[in-house]
């Protein structure tokens, strides 16, 4: 299935995705953080994160960040999408009314 956005969610994806950095703060959250708190971060794949603390080791340039950043939260986006056309067809089918009738 392809799920196409309209210009709404990409502006609101990229902007959001371009301010990641603007004021730094994500970086200080990131160096004040213990080793405990990285490893929780890390392994639950927010969003950015492993981005941030490539940009703050030095192997990553915020630019190239902030595309990942874009990326992964359009991939994201697009699952959610597609679950909730999922979810709608199962109820649809379960209660015989056409999907397109359906609000979530």
């Amino acid at each position: 299935m392809n799920i196409d956005f309209d210009d709404r969610y990409t502006k609101k994806i990229y902007g959001r995705a371009s301010s990641f950095f603007s004021d730094d703060k994500i970086l200080l959250e990131l160096s004040s953080l213990s080793k405990s708190w990285l490893d929780f971060v890390l392994k639950k794949k927010f969003i950015g994160y492993d981005s941030a603390l490539s940009v703050l080791s030095g192997s990553l340039s915020s630019s190239d960040a902030i595309e990942l950043i874009k990326n992964d939260t359009m991939r994201y986006a697009r699952k959610q999408l597609l679950f909730v056309k999922k979810i709608k067809r199962e109820i649809a089918f379960a209660h015989k009314v056409p999907w397109y009738e359906i609000t979530i």
